[in-house]
Parts: structure tokens; sequence; C-alpha cells
């Protein structure tokens, strides 16, 4: 298992990638309450959680250091992928699929593994949501 220490530098490298702003970024080792996510960890797993106003919006658990980064940056992707959308809003354009797609080649600069698994994901709202 990777320290908070450690972790926190391979997010800031990642992140460093695709310029992601600060305000997207977890808190490592402490939690606010204010909807920011916190990464914890132990000798046994990884926990990424997030509450907002004492309201648990996720806890998870894992002892995949690829798992946890996934979750770090599928979640500042679509922070930054929302921002893209209000910043050029097109009224013709559904906003949706603009946001799917920049959140897609964000991915793709950090992971192109993490793109696929996305896809995928998108893939499966979309099917559900007809």
């Amino acid at each position: 298992m990777l320290t908070l220490d450690q972790i926190k530098q391979r997010i800031e490298q990642l992140a460093d990638q695709i310029h992601a702003p600060a305000n997207t970024m977890p808190t490592y080792g402490f939690l606010r309450r204010d909807g920011t996510p916190n990464i914890e960890v132990d000798s046994l797993a990884y926990y990424y959680v997030n509450y907002d106003r004492n309201t648990k919006v996720f806890d998870r658990k894992t002892s995949d250091l690829d798992v946890l980064l996934y979750w770090v940056f599928e979640d500042i992707t679509f922070i930054m992928a929302s921002e893209y959308v209000r910043a050029n809003r097109d009224p013709k354009v559904d906003s949706r699929k603009v946001r799917f797609e920049h959140q897609l080649s964000l991915l793709e600069v950090i992971h192109p593994d993490w793109k696929e698994r996305k896809e995928k994901e998108i893939a499966e709202i979309l099917k559900n949501s007809l």
C-alpha cells in the first residue's frame, strides 16, 4: 500500500497532465464534509469517501491503487467536462454528449484503459435511460 503522501504525489502528477484545477482535487486524510472527496489509507485498503453536509455521498474501498486512481479521475474529469460544457454551451448540441466526449478525452490523456472503462459505463447509462 502506498502512503497518503505517495498517493497525493501520484494524483498530482496525473492531474498536471490534464491541467486539473485545484478545486477538483480530493483531500488526503482530512474529511471536509463539503462534498470534496477524501482519500484515506490503512494497511489493508484505500478508502475514497465523500460527505456533503454530514450526508454520505459515497464510501468506497479497494486494495487496488488503479481502481482508486480511476475513481479519483472519474470525478475530476467529470467536473472539468461539466465546466467545459458550461463555458461552451451550444443549444443545438446535447450537453451530455459534449460532457461525455470531453471527459473521455481527458481520461485518455491520463490512461487509455480508463477511457475504455468509462466508455462502457456511459454506454450502459445510455442504454438504461432509453
